[in-house]
């Protein structure tokens, strides 16, 4: 079974009825050198409003990559961590290849080729479900995602884009594509980083990438 099918089956166990779609994007259809062929998001499961972008447009007043919870009440054992870490890890230095995906996915350009990540942005977006989703971008830090507080949609989400980012690692493998050429720090090497400050603040840190509606920067631990 391929890995999108796992995914899909994981995600109505949990009671979602259209969470994740994949669309294989047909090589001879696009044009530019560094285009990948992959299994992406579908536009269809997502919705994307430029003009609805502001503080104001958000529903929730915070959004996090990890909150403490009965089931994963510290960040560093969380599956959070550990799956963020992996995906840091095996796009370091080739994020732009996932963001091209990504973009395509969230009908924010009409192609999948590689894009280069701002010094630090931040999209609003409806997911599957009509749940709404902040990714922030960043040449420092990645591609993350910070959700309300709904643990199940969250883990299942960052599942599915490791499972992508897997996908896409592979094919640059294969492909001998290059690494990203901006000048780019290691986004693996400071996530590190992170992972040492919160060691070192121990039972103090309840969430990690908080977002409150009225803040715009940036990744910051309460």
């Amino acid at each position: 079974m391929k890995y999108y099918e796992e995914l899909r089956d994981l995600f109505l166990e949990d009671g979602y009825q259209d969470l994740i779609y994949y669309a294989v994007v047909d090589p001879a259809t696009v044009t530019q050198e560094q285009a990948l062929v992959f299994g992406n998001f579908e536009q269809q499961s997502f919705r994307f409003d430029g003009t609805k972008q502001g503080a104001q447009d958000r529903k929730f007043g915070e959004y996090a990559l990890w909150w403490a919870s009965a089931n994963q009440p510290d960040f560093l054992n969380s599956s959070v961590c550990k799956n963020v870490g992996i995906y840091l890890d095996i796009l370091d230095h080739h994020h732009s290849y996932a963001l091209g995906v990504l973009s395509m996915a969230f009908g924010l350009k009409k192609d999948n080729t590689r894009t280069r990540l701002p010094e630090y942005d931040q999209v609003l977006l409806h997911g599957p479900e009509q749940v709404e989703i902040l990714m922030t971008l960043s040449e420092s830090r990645g591609i993350h995602f910070h959700f309300p507080l709904n643990e199940r949609y969250r883990d299942n989400f960052i599942k599915a884009y490791l499972r992508l980012c897997y996908d896409l690692r592979a094919q640059i493998l294969e492909g001998d594509l290059p690494p990203d050429d901006f000048g780019q720090p290691s986004s693996y090497e400071w996530f590190k980083s992170l992972e040492e400050e919160v060691r070192q603040k121990g039972d103090f840190v309840v969430a990690v990438g908080s977002i409150v509606k009225m803040q715009w920067n940036n990744f910051h631990m309460n």
